[in-house]
């Protein structure tokens, strides 16, 4: 823990953390919910895994913001993408379960958001999934990996153009 605070006191818009608590993460990050005099924030520190994949993640806080702003997802209040930083508000709620997923109502609700979601507009150049789709099959590097990305390829060349509709999408 002493290597997070560390980092927390490099944080400009940090000064009054006053409890930090490691949340469940992922491959790609580690997660920190951080308890200041104003309020929950969310620490969010990329893993090597994170360059590997070739996340953009200039991309990802330009988008963040844009959703923020609409009532979608939490405020970032400070970055730096090119160490893999993320500071935003931390926003209630918990994960669903399987028994969420079934209930129709919630996914209604799911629906609904995911409806205001892709009616978002927002000026960022769209993701190359050829490239994506290459760079994939290369960390694959099997014969059935590289004739997929090459048929996303061609299928995101065909669907992909500039007068196409682009919204929002997990990466």
């Amino acid at each position: 823990m002493t290597e997070i605070n560390e980092l927390i006191e490099r944080i400009p818009a940090l000064s009054d953390v006053k409890k930090i608590e490691p949340m469940i993460g992922g491959a790609v990050n580690e997660t920190y919910r951080l308890f200041c005099d104003s309020g929950s924030l969310i620490l969010r520190r990329d893993t090597p895994l994170a360059v590997v994949l070739g996340l953009d993640r200039q991309t990802e806080i330009d988008v963040l913001a844009v959703v923020a702003d609409r009532g979608l997802g939490p405020a970032v209040i400070w970055a730096d993408p090119d160490a893999g930083l993320l500071l935003t508000k931390y926003q209630e709620g918990y994960s669903w379960g399987e028994a969420d997923l079934r209930n129709k109502k919630n996914l209604g609700r799911i629906g609904k958001l995911l409806q205001r979601l892709h009616q978002v507009s927002i000026d960022i150049r769209p993701v190359d999934l050829s490239r994506y789709a290459c760079r994939y099959a290369q960390q694959l590097a099997t014969d059935e990996a590289d004739r997929i990305a090459m048929e996303a390829g061609k299928l995101a060349d065909k669907w992909c153009t500039e007068s196409s509709r682009h919204v929002l999408c997990h990466n």
